[in-house]
């Protein structure tokens, strides 16, 4: 094609500076371009999220296994180890005696402990 093409009549200077400058100004555009999203690399300070899926597995459990017991050794069990609440301030918002109360949690905890051992689980740092 080109042995067909009259170069002599055709402003090609012209169109090769347009072309060079053209891609020039492409090169240019293309090292300051901005990457689109947001990488993580942008956030360094940012800790990686811990899988919680454990913790909630777990707390399905307990809640399984504390919807099984009888209402009144459940109550005592929440008030005292779930709620941190002390035996005589327990005692006196269930409305009960003292021994009363410490007769239902030991009670709620051993029955605690058997559906958790039923289910496979090692109930750790649940006192009775």
């Amino acid at each position: 094609m080109s042995d067909r093409l009259d170069w002599s009549d055709l402003p090609i200077r012209m169109w090769l500076f347009r072309v060079a400058r053209h891609l020039l100004i492409d090169g240019r555009r293309k090292d300051r371009a901005v990457p689109v999203g947001i990488a993580a690399e942008g956030f360094p300070d940012q800790a990686p999220v811990a899988d919680q899926t454990a913790q909630v597995l777990d707390r399905q459990v307990l809640v399984d296994s504390l919807r099984s017991l009888d209402p009144i050794h459940r109550e005592a069990v929440v008030h005292v180890h779930l709620l941190g609440r002390a035996g005589p301030d327990a005692a006196q918002h269930l409305g009960i005696p003292g021994g009363t109360l410490k007769s239902r949690t030991h009670y709620g905890v051993q029955a605690l402990r058997r559906n958790l051992a039923d289910r496979g689980v090692v109930a750790h740092g649940i006192a009775s």
